[in-house]
């Protein structure tokens, strides 16, 4: 709010104490163009006495352009809405020829007895901050999302290991049905082991800058990870490096996982590239009973899914925050195929 406080704090006093438009015209100019605000001068009537020099480079416009002619002719929505800014409250507003959303407040100047001369206009840009508002907000809800599923499906799984510890307890259990509720607790705690780093891995996505990367190197140490070592994976990556987030290779070790637990008899993945107007496009196929039509968007929802969707939706969270995009095409019957799209800036080879 520096910007807004020191535009109109100095127009006010200078024009209203000491008479500065009249006095040192040549001196107020050059400050009010040096601010980095937008500011704009009308008379009583609503028409432009005064555009500065940083808000017309920003439109691309001309003082010549604007001069005289109603506040509309630089922003229909401000001229609409300039009663509302008077009241006192800042207002977002977007101006033509710029991207840029602008917060606008007004100061009325005054003669010496009081009268109103001209009003003064100051837009600073908000954009930035709007951005990062949003992404804050996008981050919260998706955090309270995860948060939801992750209790939810935790819960679950404890309740199946309370249940068979019970039932262990009791001691009148034949051996082979022991051994069955064993297996069902072990499970569950992988289940839950899952769900805690799942949260851990979405909590870390974004914190380290991103880094050049060597494809197959992703690929080799997310197969190391994955629970997909006994499938055979042939990569044709050729040099390929990738410009993305640290966890990029949970994004591999995702899709075995996927192929290894749903892939039904699947036991080949081949993974590698194709060139298409400067990008690229990265695809992993796999020979197994591949996606139903319906679900090749779902997959990617959390909690959708036998086990509540977090693999494949945090593959795509780290793509996109590597700006990245991904998507299934498989056929039908002809096993999974995903295609990660990387941008041209996001990917060399050497």
């Amino acid at each position: 709010m520096v910007g807004f406080t020191a535009a109109a704090v100095l127009l006010f006093i200078g024009s209203f104490k000491f008479e500065l438009f009249d006095v040192v015209p040549l001196a107020l100019e050059a400050i009010i163009n040096a601010v980095d605000d937008g500011i704009v001068v009308i008379d009583p009537g609503g028409r432009i006495l005064f555009v500065n020099d940083r808000l017309l480079g920003r439109l691309g416009r001309s003082e010549e352009d604007l001069y005289a002619r109603p506040l509309s002719a630089l922003s229909p929505e401000l001229a609409e809405r300039l009663e509302e800014v008077r009241q006192g409250e800042p207002m977002d507003v977007s101006v033509p020829g710029s991207v840029s959303t602008y917060q606008v407040k007004t100061t009325p100047i005054l003669d010496s007895e009081g009268s109103l001369t001209s009003e003064l206009l100051t837009l600073r840009d908000v954009t930035e901050e709007r951005e990062y508002s949003e992404r804050l907000r996008m981050a919260n809800v998706k955090l309270s999302l995860l948060a939801s599923v992750t209790r939810h499906d935790i819960l679950n799984q404890l309740t199946v290991v309370s249940g068979y510890g019970e039932l262990l307890a009791r001691g009148r259990t034949q051996a082979s049905t022991c051994q069955e509720y064993g297996r069902r607790i072990a499970s569950a705690g992988i289940s839950i082991e899952r769900q805690l780093r799942f949260a851990r891995d979405y909590q870390d996505l974004g914190r380290e800058p991103p880094r050049w990367q060597t494809a197959w190197e992703v690929v080799s140490k997310g197969k190391e990870l994955g629970l997909g070592s006994e499938l055979r994976v042939n990569t044709d990556l050729d040099g390929i490096e990738l410009l993305a987030d640290p966890l990029l290779y949970r994004v591999f070790s995702i899709l075995l996982d996927n192929t290894a637990r749903h892939g039904v008899h699947a036991t080949e993945v081949n993974i590698g590239y194709e060139k298409r107007d400067g990008r690229i496009s990265i695809v992993y196929q796999d020979n197994g009973a591949g996606v139903a039509l319906e679900d090749k968007e779902r997959i990617f929802d959390l909690g959708h899914g036998k086990g509540g969707g977090l693999g494949l939706h945090l593959a795509r969270e780290i793509l996109e925050v590597s700006g990245m995009h991904i998507h299934e095409n498989g056929g039908p019957g002809g096993g999974a195929r995903f295609e990660i799209t990387v941008p041209p800036d996001r990917w060399r080879q050497r």
